[in-house]
């Protein structure tokens, strides 16, 4: 029976070891690493480069970037954030706390904040995402808009068939490009490109050393600029509607007109693909 303490302790150091161990394994698994060894099986990753492009970056971070605003969310997703929100708020608000209760508060603080580039607090996030939901509903219009011009009638089917060349996964046979998709195809398609919009919007101003290493040109970064400027003037009028349809396609224009040589992930385009490119759920 005197043994048992004894027992209890070893079985105690053990257990705190793999405790220890496990927590060190995830912390380690929160930042994106570069490539492995040359006999592990990702040809498929180590040909996109998307790892060694991310490489460094805590997964919450890049993951995240790209949820949807407080305004695209479901009823749901509204009421989780909102509950949250309010929690924090009581917390706040509690005039006296215990020491380890405020540590933990801190804590907690300080692991929400690390989830944001450039380490944001919710006033800093709501002030940086002010006119993406605006600029995310025109990117819709644009895409629309875009389907109902590529009708042969209208730009012929020399360009349909350009459009739609080999080159750019088309088919061989050079037919037409095919512009009535259902809602549901523009509807995905859609989502695509707002995820990107929102990494980039969310990461244009981070600070060198901490943002992801796509880089604007000097005419990509007048383009996101006046668009974002307009966005967050949040009008509602038709002329207003009308400009922010006319500068999302000005700056996915600038976007696409960029020389990159090497590193491809030099565009913010095919930066946002690599961070699509992971799996969103695991975070790997």
């Amino acid at each position: 029976m005197e043994e048992l303490p004894i027992e209890m302790a070893e079985r105690g150091k053990q257990w705190a070891k793999k405790y220890h161990t496990e927590m060190n394994k995830r912390k380690a698994e929160k930042v994106i690493n570069g490539p492995g060894s040359r006999y592990e099986a990702n040809p498929w990753l180590e040909m996109t480069g998307w790892v060694e492009h991310l490489a460094g970056i805590k997964k919450r971070k890049v993951t995240k970037v790209i949820q949807p605003t407080e305004m695209e969310m479901t009823d749901e997703e509204r009421v989780v954030v909102g509950n949250l929100r309010r929690v924090r708020e009581r917390r706040q608000n509690r005039s006296h706390l215990m020491i380890e209760e405020q540590e933990d508060e801190d804590e907690m603080e300080g692991r929400k904040q690390d989830e944001e580039f450039g380490n944001l607090d919710d006033e800093e996030v709501e002030e940086r995402d002010e006119g993406l939901y605006e600029a995310s509903v025109t990117i819709g219009h644009l895409i629309r808009e875009a389907f109902g011009i590529c009708e042969q009638k209208k730009i012929g089917n020399a360009v349909l068939e350009y459009i739609d060349r080999p080159e750019f996964g088309g088919r061989k046979d050079w037919r037409p490009f095919y512009a009535k998709q259902k809602v549901v195809t523009i509807k995905k398609y859609t989502e695509v490109w707002v995820k990107i919009l929102r990494y980039i919007w969310r990461t244009a101003d981070v600070e060198e050393g901490e943002r992801p290493r796509y880089r604007f040109t000097d005419k990509q970064r007048e383009m996101f600029e006046e668009w974002r400027e307009l966005a967050r003037d949040a009008l509602t009028n038709k002329e207003w509607k009308e400009a922010m349809i006319d500068r999302a396609c000005q700056f996915w224009l600038a976007m696409f007109d960029q020389h990159i040589h090497s590193d491809h992930h030099k565009s913010g385009v095919l930066s946002g693909v690599a961070v699509l490119g992971l799996n969103t759920e695991e975070g790997s």
